[in-house]
C-alpha cells in the first residue's frame, strides 16, 4: 500500500504542476489537468495516505 500511496502522490503532483505550467503558458488544457489532479488528490491519495499513516501508527504501538 506504500508503493500505491507514493506513485498517487506523484502522479497528482505532476498533474497539478502540469496545470499550473500550461495554465501559465495558456495552453490547452490547463483546466483539465488541474481538476483531475486535484479530484485524485482530494478523493484517492489524501485517503489512502490517512489510511496507510493510521495503520503505520497503529502497528507501530502494538509492537
Amino acid at each position: 500500500m506504500r508503493i500505491i500511496v507514493y506513485v498517487l502522490g506523484v502522479i497528482t503532483a505532476f498533474l497539478v504542476l502540469n496545470g499550473m505550467l500550461f495554465k501559465s503558458m495558456h495552453w490547452e488544457g490547463a483546466n483539465m489537468l488541474m481538476t483531475i489532479g486535484t479530484l485524485v488528490a482530494s478523493f484517492i491519495f489524501l485517503p489512502l495516505a490517512a489510511v496507510h499513516l493510521f495503520r503505520s501508527r497503529r502497528n507501530a504501538r502494538l509492537t
